[in-house]
């Protein structure tokens, strides 16, 4: 089974699931893989400013030595 990650302006080459502690895609079984992205600004420190901007994010596949730039570019701020 294969996967490519996208976003608005970039995407990643095909990338392959793999589960290397079980058998993968058997007959009569459900195999799921999840892959996500999440980013936020949780605010813990009061000193530092509530709102932040997120530049850029880069995935990074350290068997294939490749990375993937995603380039967001938007505020990150807990009060919105």
């Amino acid at each position: 089974m294969h996967i490519d990650i996208s976003g608005n302006n970039d995407y990643t080459r095909v990338q392959t699931l793999t589960d290397s502690h079980r058998k993968n895609f058997q007959q009569g079984e459900t195999d799921a893989f999840i892959m996500a992205v999440s980013s936020w600004h949780a605010n813990i420190d009061k000193g530092c400013s509530s709102s932040w901007f997120l530049k850029y994010i880069i995935i990074r596949n350290l068997q294939a030595l490749k990375k993937f730039h995603f380039i967001p570019q938007q505020r990150c701020d807990v009060e919105k």
